[in-house]
């Protein structure tokens, strides 16, 4: 299949052995009346700050379930009455270093990646349906060196695994077994291979390459199969291992357990014939052969197994939204020239995942390591004890940018700290910097405002965007994740369009001297963006 389009940015499926997950449980009191998003982005924070394997990043935090007070099982609580609130959450994790190599490999190509995705998640988005995940469903996605296991119950994901085998083992398998090259083993798998022998008829036969030039050779399909159904039947069983450690783990935490709606395989290597005969052998319950589902505009031929990971990054892309990522590795990955860039931050796992390469952790003693809870206080004290290696990251600069978004914590607490330690130094400032959108909760637009007002009293020029202005600009309909990716993109294009005056040549040359005399002391700045073409693109983008 070719688009005919060229491909600036990806969404990346990640698989291997390196990838782990875990559950965990957050609680927090109810701070209105009823249940607030905010409410809601405290307690699935609290649930994800906790420890992870060493040198991994949190690729995913996914909700099981919520309880309010005594009343379990809740999946969407906004709205509930109550006083305190109970997360569960999936946690899965990869590697960093594993991570990073793979943006940057993409990066070198051209393509910017958006976001990385497990890709036994991706899967499972294209290929069950909610009934299946409600029933309880283990989906096995079998690729080629990998099977990434993700298994369901009461609608939530409990557990997932990467198995580091799969069908090239079987590929080996039949090289090695009948003397032919890999590429013409893994071309006889495809096209004449069965996981179970008694399907093959006696009669069948199959013409198998041979190494060094010799003539091809005949061979029974029956002896074909011989070789494939014992590794087959073992990577099931690999499966069938993990499935019933983790239905032992829930029995006993009084978790529903039942896979009623049995096994779901998918992938490159499930499209072997005979193979859902050879599972339900191994799992003693129903096994289906899963496809794509429910993506309009595709061509016949993305209906199949192999396609089911690419396919179910569309359907997680759209169906979650999610937040656009952190602001300073935007303008990293849109290589803003002449701007060396630094990401300050409390929480080591968010500064370990970073594609900013110069990072400064803040109040380790106060914050363990961990986020600033959306409490600006804690932002700013743990800036407090950390000025000395903010001072250190300054000092020498002619001019800061400090990019934030206001409401949370660090950001809100922290930003006004960097700010008077720049104005002690003589260093032009300018703060970029977002209100949070109304639906994320009166509190955070009062930490917000309160943040902007100590913030403004040590820059030289403060610039406010206002999300919720965003929102009229691109349509109510804009879904989360594109909402916030377009705050990230006007953050960016503020400091990008300060900074390239100064670093890139025009009719007009503009030098530092120039900005410097027009932006200090400013206050609050106004800046607009505009583009337009023709022979009065001027005027035009200007208005």
């Amino acid at each position: 299949m070719t688009a005919k389009c060229h491909i600036e940015s990806a969404y990346l499926a990640l698989s291997g052995k390196h990838i782990a997950c875990q559950n965990e449980i957050g609680m927090v009191p109810i701070t209105e009346e009823e249940v607030t998003q905010e409410d809601i982005e405290n307690v699935v924070h609290t649930a994800k700050s906790v420890r992870i394997k060493n040198e991994h990043r949190i690729l995913h935090v996914i909700p099981q379930d919520y309880t309010i007070d005594y009343q379990e099982g809740i999946k969407n609580p906004i709205g509930l009455a109550g006083v305190r609130m109970q997360a569960s959450v999936h946690l899965i994790t990869c590697h960093n270093d594993m991570a990073k190599n793979m943006i940057k490999a993409a990066r070198r190509c051209g393509v910017k990646i958006d976001q990385l995705i497990f890709s036994g998640l991706a899967s499972s988005c294209s290929v069950l349906t909610e009934d299946e995940k409600e029933l309880g469903v283990c989906i096995v996605d079998m690729g080629g060196g990998t099977m990434d296991i993700a298994i369901y119950t009461a609608g939530a994901l409990r557990y997932t695994k990467v198995i580091p085998y799969a069908g090239n083992i079987v590929t080996k398998d039949i090289s090695y077994a009948f003397g032919t090259p890999p590429l013409e083993a893994e071309s006889i798998k495809i096209h004449y291979g069965c996981a179970l022998k008694s399907l093959v008829n006696n009669e069948e036969t199959v013409e198998i390459a041979s190494l060094g030039g010799r003539p091809t050779r005949s061979l029974q399909r029956k002896t074909l199969a011989e070789v494939i159904e014992p590794r087959y039947t073992e990577l099931l069983h690999l499966v069938s291992d993990e499935i019933l450690n983790l239905q032992k783990q829930l029995r006993s935490e009084k978790i529903k357990h039942h896979l009623s709606a049995g096994i779901v395989l998918t992938g490159g290597a499930s499209q072997i014939d005979g193979l859902s005969d050879c599972a339900q052998q191994v799992f003693r319950m129903q096994v289906r052969i899963g496809k794509p589902q429910n993506i309009s505009g595709l061509t016949e031929s993305a209906n199949h197994p192999y396609h089911s990971t690419v396919v179910g990054l569309l359907h997680y892309v759209v169906g979650i939204g999610g937040g656009g990522g952190n602001a300073v590795e935007h303008m990293v990955r849109e290589c803003i020239e002449g701007v060396d860039f630094f990401a300050v931050n409390t929480d080591a796992q968010a500064l370990k995942k970073t594609e900013v390469d110069q990072t400064i952790q803040i109040g380790n003693s106060i914050t363990k390591g961990l986020g600033a809870g959306a409490n600006p206080e804690i932002g700013r004290n743990s800036a407090e004890e950390d000025k000395d290696a903010l001072r250190a990251m300054l000092e020498g600069a002619d001019m800061v940018f400090i990019a934030s978004g206001m409401g949370g914590g660090t950001g809100t607490g922290a930003a006004p700290v960097i700010a008077e330690i720049a104005k002690d130094l003589g260093i032009l400032t300018v703060a970029v910097v977002t209100k949070p959108f109304n639906f994320e909760g009166k509190k955070r637009m009062l930490f917000a405002e309160q943040g902007i007002d100590l913030l403004s009293k040590s820059v030289d020029s403060l610039i406010i965007i206002p999300n919720d202005k965003l929102l009229k600009v691109l349509g109510r309909g804009i879904s989360l994740l594109d909402a916030f990716s377009a705050a990230n993109d006007v953050l960016k294009n503020a400091v990008q369009g300060i900074a390239e005056l100064i670093t890139r040549p025009g009719l007009i040359n503009v030098d530092f001297a120039d900005v410097k005399t027009v932006m200090s002391e400013m206050g609050y700045a106004m800046m607009g963006s505009g583009t337009s073409k023709g022979e009065n693109r001027s005027e035009e983008s200007s208005e």
